[in-house]
């Protein structure tokens, strides 16, 4: 009975929730639904006593974590430049203000609360479904990117599932919500300063 609820749990939460919003069938502020899925997730988490203090631990084997992050950038910078360098530092060029309100409301707004729904609620919840600790994995980088749907775009499809892999692994082996929050935003804000924020951009009304 209880893994029939967990499966229909995470259907609604993380299958039909993104559809509603993919096809704009909220009629209600959309911001609501995710407070309230933020809100459930973080309810669930202090009911189990998941909270401690281990999720805030910064220290992580960040040797390997900023050189990651360093190639990305250049990766990111090189192919931009070559082949779309339209794009490159676009979202600077047209709207500098932008940039500011990316790097002090994203983390906190965007960053932490996918974090706490999609790390550390989804493993902890949806562990008991998944028998192998490999599918649990797979079926959490493919839902983290399908909830991105909702941009309407390839590209956010694309980069959320190669960002799916990259945080889902580095939260399951330092299991911090910090750690990843802070790697989670680093990449976030590489997005919008080499000029692919607009595919990541879209209004909650």
């Amino acid at each position: 009975m209880a893994s029939v609820f967990l499966i229909c749990e995470l259907i609604i939460l993380f299958v039909a929730l993104p559809l509603l919003y993919f096809f704009d069938w909220i009629p209600i502020n959309k911001i609501n639904p995710l407070l309230l899925l933020f809100g459930y997730c973080v309810g669930v988490l202090i009911f189990n006593g998941q909270f401690r203090r281990e999720d805030f631990k910064i220290n992580a084997d960040w040797r390997w974590l900023l050189p990651r992050f360093i190639t990305v950038v250049g990766i990111f910078i090189t192919g931009l430049a070559v082949f779309f360098p339209e794009l490159l530092f676009s979202n600077l060029k047209d709207n500098p203000k932008f940039w500011t309100i990316v790097i002090i409301t994203y983390p906190l707004v965007s960053v932490f609360p996918q974090e706490v729904i999609f790390r550390k609620f989804f493993f902890f919840r949806y562990e008991k479904l998944f028998k192998q600790p490999q599918i649990l994995f797979v079926v959490n980088v493919i839902l983290f990117s399908f909830a991105h749907i909702w941009f309407m775009n390839w590209v956010a499809l694309f980069l959320t599932l190669l960002g799916g892999i990259i945080f889902a692994g580095t939260y399951l082996k330092s299991r911090s919500l910090s750690v990843v929050a802070i790697e989670h935003a680093l990449y976030g804000v590489l997005i919008f300063a080499v000029g692919l924020g607009n595919y990541f951009y879209r209004i909650l009304t």
